[in-house]
């Protein structure tokens, strides 16, 4: 029997009912559709999406559960892996990739890395909550969360540490609980690289570019050192001009 849905449960936050956050839930769903087009990437050969999703049902009997069912649209261009199966061939990937990773039997070379960092931003989160979402195929039930993401760093293995210099994008700064990162987007190379700087360290200034609303890694300017009096995210608060 063709599997054409992909059944999905929010794991919301529980001081607000258990229910999930729009923001988190539109954070979620995005990173769900690019794991989704990056499985159909892998499978058809082509960056051409085809597969599309469409939300059938939902219920709220706590959780929240709801459904998306896969569609076929305009086939862009000829090609052997594109066909009327392609719905059921995509969701049965992505399930077994998901439910792999949950197990830990996946191996590192069944995803190409820019696969497994959608795979992984899937189970990220920018609060201090673990909210995610579960997929349900048939009766097993795999988690998408923080320990999610953290079984994908265990199988993709340690990350190498280099010092020096790379351009490109930066995004998700975070100096939430002294984690004091941000995420490096290079123009060539990597799909991303994950940057880490001390406490004593802050940005003075972000600089736009040619009034493009996203930095680069040249336009951070202005590295000072801090007496250690304050925590670097009030140094920043104080000091920032509206980013």
């Amino acid at each position: 029997m063709a599997t054409k849905k992909i059944v999905i449960r929010m794991i919301g936050d529980p001081r607000i009912g258990g229910d999930p956050d729009i923001n988190d839930f539109i954070e979620k769903m995005k990173a769900l559709k690019t794991a989704l087009a990056h499985t159909e990437r892998l499978i058809t050969k082509t960056e051409k999406t085809v597969v599309h999703f469409k939300l059938s049902e939902a219920t709220h009997d706590s959780p929240w559960t709801f459904v998306l069912l896969a569609y076929l649209v305009t086939i862009f261009q000829p090609n052997k892996f594109i066909n009327n199966d392609l719905c059921d061939v995509l969701i049965k990937r992505f399930n077994n990739s998901v439910k792999a990773i949950n197990k830990g039997t996946i191996s590192k070379d069944e995803l190409d890395l820019p696969a497994w960092d959608a795979y992984m931003k899937m189970g990220e989160s920018n609060n201090e909550r673990n909210t995610g979402f579960e997929v349900l195929d048939g009766t097993n039930i795999y988690s998408v969360d923080r320990t999610y993401v953290q079984k994908i760093k265990n199988i993709l293995g340690k990350e190498e540490v280099v010092y020096g210099s790379i351009v490109g994008k930066v995004e998700g700064y975070n100096s939430h609980n002294d984690n004091n990162t941000f995420f490096l987007y290079p123009i060539v190379g990597l799909s991303r690289v994950t940057c880490y700087f001390p406490s004593e360290v802050i940005v003075d200034n972000i600089e736009f570019i040619d009034e493009n609303p996203e930095s680069t890694l040249m336009s951070l300017r202005g590295i000072v050192k801090t007496t250690g009096k304050l925590k670097s995210e009030e140094i920043i608060r104080r000091g920032r001009h509206a980013y």
